[in-house]
């Protein structure tokens, strides 16, 4: 088979199913890197991974990209100002972080078969960040946050404090706050200025202060230019779903919730918000499961409208509303607890 015929291949799998074989995310971390204009050079080689390509998604300035892949290896070179960290997730949920800076190239060496050996090389930060990983690999929840906060509490210059502190604080079945902004505090004294940082603390503050029982009100852009807002939530049961592209979880729920409409029909109104730089891929998704609601894609990712005025600060989040707005379940987080949900507010 062709190069060419497996791209295309590749292409059509993720055009229909809305989840490639393996995505790569981009998270922007901090603007605190000195020197010129640089660029970054990622090399590598996965076995048993021999023909494709990854998506490269900047989850916090919209850049999406792709890397092909050819006899397992791998090459990536891009233009860079700030330090960044990459992050390989995989299909089963493993992600693989890369440290990248200006001026500098990176090692990644693994097996898919054994995503968690997965080595990353090139610097101190990568090598430093690597045997965190190794370490946290063996561990419980639990003991994985001590390690992780010890670990920033002890390095608070580190670049990696956003990335450790969203990943395992905030993005996370049952985020920890409170821990969260204790942290976000001890890193902001040495890093002032970090423009991540500050995110993440607007971000935590707004869900810790959340006790919000209706919806907001707003009249938002979806992403056919339709202007949505509470006027189409008038159902017997009203769902918000807040989720994005990059999200597998997300995406699963919004196949279940597009179930759970054509199952309830009237009796359930809909609308979703991507936390997606961009509407492409949303229409794409939408149109490739035939989903019907409105879904707002504004391009401002976490601060989004919907998403800053709920306290958001992970996704995915489904709100559930009755024909009032008055809020009814506001911590569904899983395709299951959607459908439990749904079913008992719809059986009354």
């Amino acid at each position: 088979m062709s190069r060419n015929k497996s791209a295309s291949d590749f292409r059509q799998r993720l055009a229909t199913t809305g989840w490639p074989l393996l995505c790569l995310f981009v998270t922007v971390l901090t603007a605190a890197c000195s020197g010129n204009n640089g660029r970054f050079r990622l090399e590598g080689k996965f076995s048993n991974f021999n023909v494709g390509e990854f998506y490269i998604y900047d989850i916090d300035n919209g850049h999406i990209d792709t890397i092909p892949v050819s006899d397992s290896r791998l090459a990536y070179d891009i233009p860079m100002k700030d330090t960044v960290v990459l992050s390989i997730v995989f299909p089963n949920y493993s992600e693989i972080p890369v440290v990248a800076m200006p001026g500098t190239k990176a090692k990644i060496e693994g097996d898919v078969s054994h995503l968690r050996d997965t080595k990353v090389s090139g610097n101190r930060v990568n090598e430093e960040l690597t045997d965190l990983r190794m370490a946290v690999n063996q561990q419980s929840p639990k003991e994985t946050k001590e390690t992780i906060a010890r670990f920033i509490k002890g390095k608070p210059q580190t670049p990696l404090a956003a990335y450790l502190l969203r990943r395992y604080f905030i993005d996370t079945a049952e985020p920890d706050l409170a821990t969260a902004r204790q942290l976000i505090d001890t890193v902001a004294t040495v890093q002032e200025g970090n423009r991540r940082l500050m995110q993440l603390r607007q971000a935590v503050t707004a869900a810790a202060n959340s006790t919000r029982t209706t919806l907001p009100s707003f009249a938002l852009t979806d992403s056919e230019g339709r202007t949505v807002g509470n006027k189409d939530l008038r159902g017997e049961v009203n769902a918000v779903l807040i989720w994005a592209t990059w999200s597998t979880e997300g995406s699963s729920m919004m196949r279940q919730l597009n179930r759970e409409k054509k199952k309830l029909g009237e009796r359930l109104a809909v609308v979703s918000v991507a936390i997606d730089a961009t509407p492409d891929v949303c229409r794409r998704i939408m149109k490739s499961d035939s989903i019907k609601w409105p879904n707002i894609c504004d391009g401002n990712m976490w601060q989004s409208t919907l998403a800053v005025e709920t306290g958001t600060t992970q996704v995915p989040i489904c709100f559930l509303a009755d024909r009032n707005g008055k809020i009814l379940r506001n911590d569904i987080r899983t395709s299951k607890q959607l459908t439990e949900a749904l079913d008992n507010l719809t059986s009354k």
